[in-house]
């Protein structure tokens, strides 16, 4: 067993702030293993065009439909005089939150939805970093390649599904004036770090047939490792050239936690 593994073991019995300090390091610790190991770049490689094509088309669609989503119960004030000011103040700070909270609700959803269509690439990635991980294959004859890459699919595609439920009332919070975009920005924030922990998790974890509920869980008693490492993550999704390889580290991140937080017989 690496010792990226059993460090991560070891800190399920710490205090919050060991895990919380684990998962926040998880991704960067993940980029090393990967420049250790080149033989995974090439497994590496479509995940990360796929990623940096849903990323940039889902935050261009964000900003350009900003106005017209905002227009729908406030169209733009257009009267004169101090009053008039005053309210277009508000409509344009508004508009600025709105067009951020858009942005960061679409990029976060397209996190997700890069695990559906990335789906077969992560799977096949995340079988040769665990096999690094833990110096053993993960038992490629139980199953056939494709029962194991449909199976992949079918898990990611419903942790997206579940996290879209969940975001929707929680972005709903934005048509409440004033207080309503800070508490869905920090709501959210949270929701989306804990799915992108599961997400990424989930790759390693659905090769062991855990049922949905295991898997939440498996999660829940070390939420602080999840939250911790679905943070850092989704923040390096954010920065322009380097969310190019975010993809790719979020999945062998997310299998070294898988391996971490499940220890099979």
């Amino acid at each position: 067993m690496s010792s990226l593994v059993s460090d991560l073991r070891n800190a399920r019995s710490g205090t919050v702030l060991v895990q919380w300090m684990r998962g926040l390091s998880l991704p960067f610790r993940s980029v090393a293993l990967l420049w250790r190991h080149r033989s995974l770049w090439n497994w590496a490689a479509a995940p990360a065009i796929i990623g940096i094509l849903l990323f940039t088309g889902v935050a261009v669609a964000a900003v350009a439909y900003s106005d017209d989503l905002l227009a729908l119960w406030w169209t733009q004030p257009t009267s004169e005089g101090l009053w008039g000011g005053i309210l277009l103040l508000g409509w344009i700070i508004l508009y600025v939150i709105l067009m951020l909270l858009g942005v960061a609700g679409a990029y976060l959803t397209a996190l997700l939805l890069g695990g559906i269509v990335a789906s077969p690439f992560n799977d096949a990635l995340s079988i040769r970093a665990e096999d690094i991980l833990t110096g053993d294959s993960p038992s490629p004859d139980e199953v056939s390649m494709w029962t194991g890459l449909g199976r992949s699919l079918v898990s990611t595609t419903a942790v997206t599904v579940v996290y879209v439920l969940c975001a929707v009332p929680v972005l709903a919070l934005n048509i409440i004036p004033w207080i309503g975009p800070p508490v869905a920005a920090v709501l959210h924030a949270g929701l989306a770090a804990f799915f992108l922990g599961l997400e990424y998790a989930d790759v390693a974890l659905a090769r062991y047939g855990l049922r949905w509920k295991e898997k939440l869980d498996l999660l829940n008693r070390h939420r602080p490792l999840a939250l911790g490492f679905g943070l850092s993550t989704s923040l390096l999704f954010w920065i322009p050239l380097l969310n190019l390889v975010v993809m790719p580290v979020a999945v062998v991140g997310g299998t070294a936690l898988g391996l971490a937080l499940h220890e099979p017989k």
